[in-house]
């Protein structure tokens, strides 16, 4: 259980970045997770992963995807692998959009841990 956390829905593709630059102001420090549908359609773009990563990028954010071999949501993911297998892919799968290659984030035991003066 996370009770320091905040979940908003944007509904929509379209409005993922709008809502993702308004927690930003709201929330500066925040780390913001955008929970993607993974519209995967062939020879079709993928809406819901583009929305996603352009709107991560625009706010310092990452991104969650569901791998998944057709379209999903983390809400199909869910109901067919069940929770805890829906919470380990979605930590699995997180990256922050930059560049060419993301980054994936790892969760480190011990919380926060800040630089010291002097770059010890």
């Amino acid at each position: 259980m996370r009770p320091d956390a905040l979940t908003v829905a944007a509904i929509d593709a379209g409005n993922l970045l709008p809502v993702a630059q308004v927690m930003r102001q709201r929330y500066p420090d925040a780390q913001i997770i955008i929970a993607a549908d993974n519209d995967i359609k062939p020879g079709e773009p993928n809406t819901g992963k583009s929305a996603a990563e352009k709107s991560a990028k625009a706010v310092s954010g990452w991104v969650a995807l569901p791998q998944s071999e057709e379209k999903a949501d983390w809400n199909d993911f869910h109901q067919q692998h069940g929770p805890e297998a829906a919470a380990a892919a979605f930590n699995d799968s997180l990256y922050q959009p930059g560049g060419n290659m993301p980054v994936q984030l790892k969760a480190i035991e011990g919380g926060k841990q800040t630089a010291s003066a002097g770059g010890e």
